[in-house]
């Protein structure tokens, strides 16, 4: 008799998945997307703001203006190219050029690098995927955010989809013998909660190598499992499954006792 070997109840999720975070401090002034649309690569979903970043940015490029001018007024007023002028003057105007350039160039570089931390307040989608967040706008527009605050989640509803399955650690050893003894990935047949009267298929791909221990069940270790999009008819976000893997054929004493 084949001897299945089941798995904690879990949740079916795709493959490629994103998580969007705050970069730093800041406040939020618009949000672009909401449960459901889907983006491409680039879109952008949402734009932050940091008043204390825009008065940074604001002295850095007063500094370098004002640096500007002072090399200007030196190169008009032409002292220092003058038969009149003595070498003390003219190794005095050349020290101040030089005091000033070395002012611009830390100046340009101190406000390239604040521009680019501006540039990362505009958060764009990293995929082409679907939004999976609830009520993006009304939890975060206008409102603070703190830095490395998980904003919006995204993934690509339209590619693979996969399983991360608990099984206890003592029922195991039958999955690791039959991936041992077996070509193939191993196969799994996978209901859904929801509508149990549908069945799909899947592939073992990875078993993890930490036990962990989960509230109510125990120790597991975790064991991942690809399912195609063509084998997937209810591709529902985080929808509930019940798994059991194919782990061989046993005798039916085996089985049973």
């Amino acid at each position: 008799r084949d001897l299945p070997r089941r798995a904690q109840p879990r949740e079916l999720r795709p493959v490629e998945r994103r998580e969007i975070f705050a970069p730093f401090d800041a406040y939020v002034d618009a949000v672009h997307v909401r449960h459901g649309d889907h983006v491409a690569h680039g879109t952008l979903l949402m734009e932050l703001s940091d008043p204390q970043l825009d008065s940074m940015i604001q002295q850095c490029e007063g500094d370098r203006n004002e640096a500007r001018e002072r090399y200007r007024a030196l190169d008009r007023s032409g002292v220092g190219e003058t038969l009149t002028s003595s070498a003390v003057d003219q190794l005095r105007i050349a020290g101040e050029r030089d005091a000033i350039r070395e002012q611009m160039e830390t100046s340009e570089l101190k406000l390239r690098q604040l521009r680019e931390m501006k540039s990362r307040l505009c958060l764009k989608s990293p995929i082409d995927g679907e939004v999976l967040s609830w009520d993006v706008s009304r939890s975060l527009d206008r409102r603070p955010v703190r830095r490395g605050q998980s904003l919006l989640q995204l993934a690509n509803t339209a590619g693979e989809w996969e399983i991360e399955a608990y099984f206890e650690q003592h029922r195991l050893s039958h999955l690791m013998s039959a991936r041992e003894l077996s070509d193939a990935p191993l196969s799994t047949s996978i209901l859904h909660l929801s509508d149990p009267s549908r069945e799909i298929t899947g592939m073992v791909q990875e078993v993890g190598d930490a036990v962990r221990y989960v509230d109510g069940i125990g120790d597991v270790v975790p064991v991942t499992i690809r399912v195609t999009i063509a084998d997937c008819p209810l591709r529902q976000v985080n929808c509930g499954v019940s798994v059991k893997v194919a782990c061989g054929r046993r005798s039916l004493g085996y089985v049973w006792f």
